[in-house]
């Protein structure tokens, strides 16, 4: 009985009405539907946004290494993405280096004759894509592009 005196709410007369089990009843389910509505508009933007990025690692165009700085072999020119195996360099066509964390700083490492010759290191979100292009043509180094036409991989 106390709930009930509890629950009791006055008209704009003065009156007072108990609310039938219908209202009640629907009282709870907006209160459920809202709750369910806010955890499930939570979890969306995670399915939307990528977790991990992508790195295109193109061929040298022709004629690319005339004015070279940095001494290297094109036949034997391979990178390395942190941790992972060392990868020869795309001849013809590019190579898709995928799984790679948006936030994390990535170490790339360009070899020559089996040795190191540059480094550096990146994150996708320094450059606010997902999706990057990585050329080498010997004479500014090593360089990180947004996606763009020149990047062709599969």
């Amino acid at each position: 009985m106390q709930d009930s005196l509890k629950s009791r709410k006055t008209n704009c007369a003065g009156i007072k009405r108990v609310p039938n089990r219908w209202e009640e009843t629907m009282r709870r389910v907006g209160y459920a539907a809202v709750l369910l509505l806010m955890g499930l508009l939570s979890v969306l933007p995670t399915f939307a946004e990528p977790k991990t990025g992508m790195l295109c690692v193109i061929p040298d165009p022709p004629g690319c290494c005339a004015l070279v700085t940095v001494p290297f072999d094109l036949r034997t020119l391979m990178f390395r993405i942190d941790n992972g195996n060392k990868t020869r360099w795309p001849q013809k066509m590019g190579f898709k280096v995928e799984g790679l964390s948006l936030g994390e700083k990535h170490l790339v490492v360009v070899y020559s004759g089996g040795k190191p010759i540059q480094s550096f290191r990146f994150r996708f979100t320094d450059y606010k894509e997902t999706e990057l292009c990585l050329l080498f043509d010997g004479y500014g180094g090593p360089d990180l592009r947004p996606m763009s036409k020149l990047c062709h991989c599969k």
